[in-house]
């Protein structure tokens, strides 16, 4: 499979934002418990994870019932 610049740099992207500076400490402790929160009951309801990177948020969504289908564009996760 050929990899275009978008997938590249995404993947790149990606691989920053999950494990380094502020901005995965803000995701991890400010934004996410604050979706998940808001979620309403998910039991048997399908739900797409669009940008799942190593999907964690579509593992929390599965314990809570729901089916999950998870896309990525970045590789490697």
């Amino acid at each position: 499979m050929t990899t275009n610049n978008t997938t590249k740099n995404y993947t790149q992207y990606a691989k920053e934002y999950e494990f380094a500076g502020p901005q995965s400490f803000y995701h991890k402790f400010i934004e996410k418990p604050e979706m998940y929160r808001i979620l309403p009951d998910l039991s048997g309801k399908k739900v797409l994870c669009i940008g799942v990177g190593m999907g964690d948020e579509a593992e929390y969504l599965r314990n809570l019932g729901a089916e999950v289908i998870g896309i990525d564009l970045s590789e490697g996760f």
